[in-house]
């Protein structure tokens, strides 16, 4: 098992937007075998 950690520069405005697209390619993570997925 590993960990990946990534960094991404974000503006505040676009926070939002980048939390859903997040969420939704943890949903992609997870059909491939990602035992969970985290964003801060």
């Amino acid at each position: 098992m590993y960990n990946v950690l990534y960094l991404y520069p974000v503006l505040n405005l676009k926070k939002d937007r980048f939390i859903e697209i997040n969420k939704k390619a943890a949903l992609i993570y997870k059909e491939y075998g990602a035992l969970e997925d985290d964003t801060f």
